[in-house]
């Protein structure tokens, strides 16, 4: 005897579409489906107008971090998070986006760098005007929320490893930059 799907704790409206997401906050790693409209590109969803306080999350793996022991592993069917508190996003892989820019535009140059916050790690390059060194691109750093591109996510913590993706969404005004050397 088969077993029939557990049916989803959502329905979808006609426009709808549902996306694998990686969200994180300062003390906690959120996968699971988001929902949205089928026109939103998720990957920049952070840097749209009019976005609620809470989103929702559906069958969600959360790995909450708690002091220097190993993560706390909660599965849930459905949850809300406060979109104030996120620090990070990205798409689970092997989910990919389209570049958020012109491959061939001049004068631009990627800068390798280490982002910091919490348990994670996120390593990364920053694209930025040619012309600018990182010193003054972070002074300059006014957006809510940049871009990292072909980035290795990690943690202190083992249970996550490392996650490799084309782009992470990120707060620049929660974490900490240090500068990479090419490997």
């Amino acid at each position: 005897m088969s077993e029939m799907p557990a049916a989803k704790p959502y329905t979808l409206e006609p426009g709808d579409k549902v996306t694998a997401v990686a969200v994180y906050t300062a003390q906690s790693l959120l996968i699971g489906e988001l929902v949205t409209r089928e026109a939103v590109r998720v990957s920049t969803w952070l840097r749209t107008l009019g976005l609620p306080d809470y989103a929702a999350l559906y069958g969600v793996t959360m790995l909450r971090f708690l002091g220097t022991g190993e993560p706390q592993v909660l599965r849930l069917p459905e949850l809300y998070f406060p979109m104030g508190q996120v620090i990070a996003l990205h798409l689970a892989p092997p989910a990919t986006d389209p570049l958020d820019y012109d491959p061939t535009e001049q004068n631009r140059k990627f800068e390798l760098v280490s982002a910091l916050a919490g348990p994670f790690r996120f390593d990364g390059s920053l694209r930025m005007p040619g012309h600018l060194t990182l010193t003054r691109q972070m002074e300059l750093l006014r957006d809510p929320f940049t871009m990292l591109y072909d980035v290795a996510v990690s943690s202190a913590f083992q249970p996550m490893g490392v996650v490799q993706t084309s782009m992470v969404l990120l707060r620049p005004s929660a974490f900490t930059f240090a500068a990479r050397k090419p490997a």
